[in-house]
């Protein structure tokens, strides 16, 4: 009996005293604002100048494939935080692989939020392409995109 009496004034103090709240972050009440953590949103966007997109199909996007030397863009810039200012990535992480059976096919250069990628001539009708992002923000909190490529 004496044990339970122990462990409810425990727990009654905790629950008065204001133990357990985020006190980081006010409600209001003294004049500050409650903060939500919001996670970001990873957007690739693809310009493919000189490539013309044909069609979506079975989850790829099909595009003609005009001239090895003009590169597909991947771009991030467009991905976002959900909280504060919007400006908080903090990280940009791309993934890109291929099922080319010619080795070495890919030509990537990745300047963070943008990736310029040429493809050999050998790969038309020869596979495809997984482009994946993940993004961080500055709380830690990560999303992820992810866009499939055909060459016709």
């Amino acid at each position: 009996m004496r044990k339970n009496i122990a462990i409810l004034a425990t727990v009654a103090t905790m629950i008065f005293s204001g133990c357990g709240d985020d006190r980081s972050h006010p409600d209001g009440m003294d004049g500050g604002v409650k903060f939500v953590n919001v996670a970001p949103t990873a957007i690739i966007d693809i310009n493919s100048t000189g490539h013309n997109f044909l069609k979506t199909e079975g989850g790829f996007e099909v595009y003609r494939y005009e001239d090895a030397n003009t590169p597909f863009i991947f771009d991030a810039s467009a991905s976002h935080d959900g909280d504060e200012n919007n400006q908080s990535i903090v990280s940009y992480d791309w993934n890109i692989t291929s099922t080319f059976t010619r080795e070495n096919c890919l030509d990537i250069n990745n300047t963070g939020s943008i990736v310029y990628l040429k493809v050999c001539d050998e790969a038309l009708n020869d596979g495809d392409i997984n482009v994946s992002l993940t993004i961080k923000d500055d709380e830690d909190t990560t999303a992820s995109a992810l866009r499939r490529l055909k060459l016709n």
